[in-house]
């Protein structure tokens, strides 16, 4: 397979698209959920998905580092996906289905540090807990969080940009499927 050309074009990263996305279009809704009636434009987006990258690099978060999600779908879920990529981080969706060997693969094989769950779905982590010697943090997303865990507390007040700039050949995601 001749790959030139597409080696030849400039070839952007996640961060460089979601950039000009918001100088382009900032007062357009970006995210808006039909059930509660959520909406969040780009430009607020954006500074929600700061203040996380923020929050994620004073917790301790590199450059290269996995951070698994056992999430539902909300704004938490995408906000985290922006900002791992605004630190350079690896973002590992795991499927929220996912239970015993089934969930201990993508957690160990991803080298995952850092999990971010729904608290509906602890019970499941700390079963395979032993078997993931990578995992050093989780992070509960939910009111049933303690404090010190608590996914909330991410967010930092700092809403500027991280001055991290990915290269297109940096790993911005893993993603593990069933079939």
């Amino acid at each position: 397979m001749d790959n030139t050309a597409w080696l030849a074009q400039k070839r952007h990263t996640i961060l460089e698209l979601w950039k000009e996305a918001v100088a382009q279009c900032p007062d357009t809704v970006f995210l808006h959920f039909l059930d509660d009636d959520e909406k969040y434009t780009y430009a607020e987006f954006d500074e929600r998905s700061n203040r996380l990258a923020q929050g994620l690099l004073a917790s301790g978060v590199a450059q290269g580092d996995r951070i698994a999600t056992l999430l539902d779908s909300h704004a938490d879920s995408v906000a985290l996906l922006i900002a791992a990529s605004k630190v350079n981080a690896v973002y590992v969706p795991i499927n929220t289905a996912n239970k015993g060997e089934f969930l201990r693969n993508p957690l160990g094989n991803s080298g995952a540090a850092i999990l971010v769950s729904e608290a509906k779905y602890l019970e499941r982590v700390e079963a395979i807990r032993d078997g993931l010697p990578d995992l050093q943090h989780i992070y509960v997303r939910g009111d049933s969080a303690p404090a010190e865990k608590a996914f909330a507390n991410l967010y930092s007040d700092n809403n500027g940009d991280t001055g991290v700039s990915p290269e297109p050949d940096d790993i911005a995601g893993i993603i593990y499927t069933g079939g």
